[in-house]
């Protein structure tokens, strides 16, 4: 497995080129607290971070990590709260 380095200076072209070659593998917006917008998670495991006011900087494999970690447990919550509802309600 290669072995992907993504550091660049923020807001530069830097950012974009270094992922040249690598793939779009998804996007995820952020939990609540976090500084970005949304995420662009890349198949080489790191991410962009594009802030609400046009900033853009890479992320490492493991803030990525980390962050669906996050959202697997929001979703997992929201999964057994939504089948309590139902089942309240009847459905």
């Amino acid at each position: 497995m290669t072995q992907h380095e993504h550091k660049a200076v923020a807001n530069t072209d830097e950012v974009f080129l270094t992922f040249v070659g690598c793939r779009v593998k998804g996007l995820i917006h952020p939990p609540r607290d976090a500084n970005y917008n949304i995420l662009l998670l890349f198949d080489c495991g790191w991410g962009i971070g594009i802030g609400p006011l046009g900033g853009y900087w890479t992320e490492r494999p493991e803030y990525i990590k980390r962050i669906l970690d996050e959202k697997k447990q929001e979703l997992l919550k929201n999964q057994k709260e939504l089948e309590y509802i139902l089942k309240v309600a009847g459905e």
